[in-house]
């Protein structure tokens, strides 16, 4: 066992530096064999052709998925993730499983783990993993959400697609977010990535502020100060670069919750696009150059208005595409790969397995002038993210000042 992976706590910033580096290197790799392969069904294909027999990376290692809440993108991107990186993947059915029996998950992730798990992603509603992940004995343990308290590949993503969007991913210097400002909005109070948000945009150097429905916007944890509560949306909006909206977390109100919004949810949600959602109104007074993002699910006409989605400026599927690229680089590391099988250096020529189609609408990548630094060059490990504050480094094309009239996002 090498490390877990249940916060943002657990890594270092120039450890998320390194992820961001390798799943560059994938993006680029892949764009590059998608227009190799255009017309061919298989896009990520490294095969013998008189065979077709692909041979990658982590053939012959086990990655487990052990999702004990429902899930969409998480769980789709890391099984993709394991796959393009050659891995088996063993997707714990839970509604088929020994859980409603009365199975506890921490039994169950001990099972995984005899079976010869290496990585265990576990989704649970539960906010503390570390008993669970201690027992295990080899298995590396990597949240793809935990309760309200984190989702620290999801808060990587949007790190990544921030960086992408304002053209901060190539290049030798730090990636870092200094000089952006990120709004949250929405249900701060009950969402798992705001949580691991609040941890990471700092330390990359992003100023966070929050901004919804007054008694969902602090947290019982200490995450967001008085100082970064912004008296209303249209503020909110007006001051960021970025604006990550959160859906209401219906399922995780208390009582003292839905007596506080009016004592009827649904009421409250049919207000809500109006009161806290972005609208066409609200959308008028982004900032220049500003995007809005969103984890999902998206509640259409809640939290954004449905005509907004299909907005350049929304980057909602991009950061579903940018995901697989992110746990593809979380996976490689946690299965210890060398550093030729992370980037999928010539080196290494069978590091992908074929899978599927391109997604339809994925652009392009890795056609923007300048290289990317080999993942070999990343620097080593400092400060813990939930450390030292990193927000006054980042020198040089990461501190500079905010372009608003920036390259297009898609080079």
């Amino acid at each position: 066992m090498g490390w877990h992976l249940l916060d943002e706590t657990d890594r270092s910033v120039a450890w998320a530096e390194a992820i961001f580096r390798r799943a560059r290197a994938y993006q680029r790799a892949f764009a590059e064999k998608r227009n190799a392969a255009a017309g061919r069904r298989a896009w990520a294909v490294a095969a013998a052709p008189w065979t077709g027999a692909a041979v990658s990376a982590a053939a012959g290692r086990t990655v487990a998925l052990a999702f004990f809440e429902p899930s969409t993108r998480t769980r789709l991107s890391f099984e993709l993730a394991a796959r393009r990186l050659g891995a088996d993947v063993l997707d714990l059915d839970v509604r088929r499983s020994s859980v409603v029996k009365g199975e506890e998950e921490r039994e169950t992730l001990l099972t995984l783990e005899a079976l010869g798990a290496e990585v265990i992603v576990v989704r649970t509603a539960r906010d503390d993993l570390r008993p669970d992940a201690g027992r295990l004995t080899r298995a590396t343990v990597v949240a793809g959400g935990s309760g309200m308290h984190a989702h620290p590949t999801q808060a990587l993503l949007d790190a990544y697609t921030l960086l992408e969007a304002f053209g901060r991913l190539d290049g030798s210097g730090p990636l870092r977010l200094s000089g952006l400002t990120v709004a949250l909005v929405g249900d701060v109070r009950h969402s798992r990535v705001a949580a691991s948000l609040l941890r990471l945009l700092p330390r990359l150097g992003a100023r966070v502020v929050v901004a919804g429905p007054p008694t969902l916007v602090r947290r019982d944890d200490g995450l967001v100060p008085e100082a970064a509560v912004v008296p209303s949306v249209e503020a909110a909006v007006e001051m960021a670069d970025a604006v990550v909206l959160l859906r209401l977390q219906k399922e995780r109100l208390s009582p003292q919750d839905v007596a506080a919004l009016g004592g009827d949810v649904d009421v409250f949600l049919a207000t809500y696009l109006d009161r806290y959602g972005l609208d066409a109104r609200k959308a008028r007074r982004l900032r220049p150059g500003a995007v809005v993002l969103h984890p999902g699910p998206v509640w259409p006409d809640v939290e954004i208005a449905r005509a907004l989605l299909d907005d350049p400026r929304v980057l909602v599927r991009r950061q579903v595409e940018n995901g697989v690229f992110v746990r593809m680089a979380v996976l490689a590391d946690a299965l210890g790969l060398s550093e030729d099988e992370k980037t999928g250096a010539a080196a290494t020529p069978g590091a992908f397995a074929a899978f599927g189609e391109a997604p339809g609408d994925a652009k392009a990548a890795g056609t923007a002038p300048g290289g990317i630094m080999a993942a070999g060059d990343a620097p080593g490990e400092p400060e813990a993210v939930g450390g030292t504050d990193a927000s006054a480094e980042g020198e040089g094309e990461a501190g500079a000042a905010v372009d608003r009239e920036r390259a297009p996002l898609y080079p």
